[in-house]
């Protein structure tokens, strides 16, 4: 059985008055870029330059940030950590392993080179202990969006997630509130400020869980496609000659809604519409109409290697001598 720890969630809602500055997206990710280089050269600059970030995390965020930038901050803690001199190579793991959790194996940066990599690797490898985080807010509030370490969900109540470090931010009207959550091996913290919801409960009695993933919930909802290909036929007359095939290409605007979305399986309706394109010099067109389709797509559930992770071995800006 999950026992509940009590532990601290550190953030509020944002407030200007404590805050020396708001970072909305592009603002967190200039910031983080900029540390890769000092870090990269162990500059003990790098340090402060860090520790001026975490201090506006959560509280002083304006908005969601990007996935791949919360990784990239905790990658850059760690890769320090090991590069200094003297570096605390606990709390190196610590940050890689927050890393990880956010970023999977692409949270890698190949700037800081193999030392950071060898320890990195060796913490993708291992089965990392679970948690569960209850999404839950009090009666009568009701974000209109929410984000889990930069992925926006679509579903509130229990998620089962590897302990580390995660960010929860969500909207209320104009006002975003953020809050850091250290989930730990079998704790189930609330998230929110509402009660332990119901879905929660029945899942710690009766010990199943529900495991969160994100591209499940990136599936879900409404997506538009721009330009596409489409064909057809005409019977085509020209001096007394008919059947001439013809294709064309013509802007299709198409919406996508994903109905399920399994491990092994995702159906999605689709429709779309196209003014068509005509001409009457040669057999080629496409007819303006509507477009109407079921998608079902089957896949097998991948698991990643036990010894080695696929780190992304070139990310971002290269590295710049001085």
């Amino acid at each position: 059985m999950i026992g509940v720890l009590g532990l601290t969630l550190w953030g509020t809602a944002l407030a200007q008055d404590v805050c020396p500055e708001r970072l909305d997206a592009a603002g967190f990710k200039a910031r983080v870029e900029a540390v890769r280089e000092p870090v990269a050269f162990a500059d003990p600059e790098a340090q402060r330059l860090i520790r001026e970030i975490e201090a506006l995390v959560p509280d002083c965020l304006a908005g969601p940030v990007e996935t791949e930038d919360l990784a990239a901050l905790w990658l850059a803690r760690g890769a320090f950590e090991i590069l200094r001199p003297g570096g605390d190579l606990e709390k190196a793991d610590t940050r890689l392993t927050w890393a990880y959790v956010v970023g999977s194996s692409w949270a890698y940066d190949d700037i800081y080179g193999p030392q950071v990599l060898d320890r990195f690797e060796t913490i993708a490898s291992q089965l990392l202990p679970k948690g569960t985080l209850d999404l839950s807010f009090p009666e009568g509030v009701r974000p209109s969006a929410i984000y889990l370490n930069g992925d926006l969900m679509n579903r509130t109540g229990p998620i089962l997630m590897s302990a580390g470090m995660h960010l929860v931010q969500w909207q209320v009207g104009d006002q975003w509130t953020a809050q850091l959550v250290p989930l730990r091996e079998n704790s189930r913290l609330t998230v929110g400020g509402g009660l332990p919801t119901e879905a929660a409960m029945q899942q710690e009695q009766s010990g199943t869980f529900v495991a969160y993933d994100k591209k499940k919930d990136r599936n879900r909802g409404l997506s538009l496609t721009g330009l596409a290909g489409y064909g057809g036929t005409r019977n085509w007359v020209n001096d007394g000659t008919m059947g001439y095939v013809g294709l064309a290409l013509a802007p299709v605007f198409r919406a996508e809604v994903s109905v399920l979305a399994l491990d092994f399986l995702r159906v999605r309706v689709v429709g779309g519409w196209t003014p068509g394109v005509m001409t009457d010099q040669a057999p080629l067109f496409t007819r303006a109409g509507l477009l109407v389709g079921l998608h079902l797509d089957a896949a097998r559930k991948w698991e990643p290697s036990n010894t080695r992770c696929a780190c992304r071995r070139v990310r971002r800006t290269p590295l710049h001598s001085s």
